[in-house]
C-alpha cells in the first residue's frame, strides 16, 4: 500500500526534526482542544489503568497531556511511522507508556491483542478516503471497548471554508458516519468546537459483540 500520506511529515522532519511543528497541527491551542474533545467523548470508558492504542501517536502528547491534566494514569501504547517522533514520545518519560515504530498502513503492527481505547487523532489528515477507510477498519478490529477518531469535516462553517490546508484534505462526514453506525449503535458525533472544521466521531462495541 502507498505510504504518499507520510510524505508531508517525512518534510517536516527535515524542517523541524521530532516533536510538535512536525505533527502539522495548526497550533497547540487546537491540538489540546481536539484531545479535550476526545476525552469528554471517552468519559465513561477513560479510566485509571485503562489500555489506550494510540494510532499516529506523534510525539506522545496525548499520553502526557491525559496524566498531566485529566491526572489519568493509562496504559498507552502509541504507533507512529516516523523514527524521531517515536524517539520524541520515549524522552517524555510518560508513566506506563510504551512507543514503537509502525507504518500504520502495512498492518504489520507490533500487538498481539484489543486495547480498551484506540484512538486515531490527527491521524486521517493527509490521507485518500480509501486510505483512511482501510485504517478505521483495521483499528476496529483492535478496539475491545471504544474508538475515537477526529478529521476534517467537508461541511465547515464559512470561516474555515476558504482556508488553506496544506497538506491535509477534508473527509466525508456522512460517509464516516454511516461507517460508525455500520459497526456499533453507540456511535457520538461532535463538530461543533471547530465550527464544523474538524469532527471527532466515537464508536463502543455493542454489549456481545465479537471484536472481529
Amino acid at each position: 500500500m502507498t505510504d504518499e500520506h507520510l510524505q508531508p511529515y517525512r518534510e517536516a522532519i527535515r524542517t523541524h526534526g521530532g516533536g510538535f511543528d512536525a505533527t502539522l497541527w495548526g497550533s497547540p491551542q487546537t491540538q489540546v482542544l481536539r484531545f479535550e474533545v476526545l476525552a469528554d467523548m471517552l468519559s465513561g470508558v477513560l479510566v485509571d489503568e485503562v489500555t489506550i492504542l494510540d494510532l499516529g501517536c506523534g510525539d506522545g502528547a496525548f499520553g502526557q497531556w491525559l496524566q498531566d491534566t485529566r491526572g489519568i494514569r493509562a496504559y498507552v501504547h502509541g504507533l507512529d511511522a516516523m523514527g524521531e517522533m517515536i524517539q520524541a514520545a520515549k524522552a517524555r518519560r510518560i508513566q506506563g507508556a510504551t512507543f514503537s515504530v509502525c507504518n500504520l498502513t502495512d498492518r504489520n503492527w507490533p500487538i498481539s491483542d484489543t486495547a480498551d481505547i484506540v484512538l486515531l487523532s490527527g491521524t486521517l489528515n493527509t490521507m485518500d478516503d480509501a486510505t483512511a477507510s482501510d485504517l478505521l477498519k483495521e483499528a476496529w478490529l483492535h478496539t475491545a471497548g471504544a474508538f475515537a477518531f477526529n478529521f476534517l469535516g467537508d461541511a465547515p462553517s464559512s470561516r474555515w471554508r476558504d482556508q488553506p490546508l496544506g497538506p491535509a484534505r477534508r473527509h466525508s462526514v456522512d460517509a464516516m458516519t454511516a461507517w460508525a453506525q455500520s459497526c456499533s449503535t453507540h456511535v457520538t458525533c461532535r463538530s461543533d468546537y471547530l465550527d464544523g472544521h474538524d469532527v471527532t466521531l466515537c464508536l463502543h462495541r455493542d454489549i456481545g459483540s465479537p471484536a472481529t
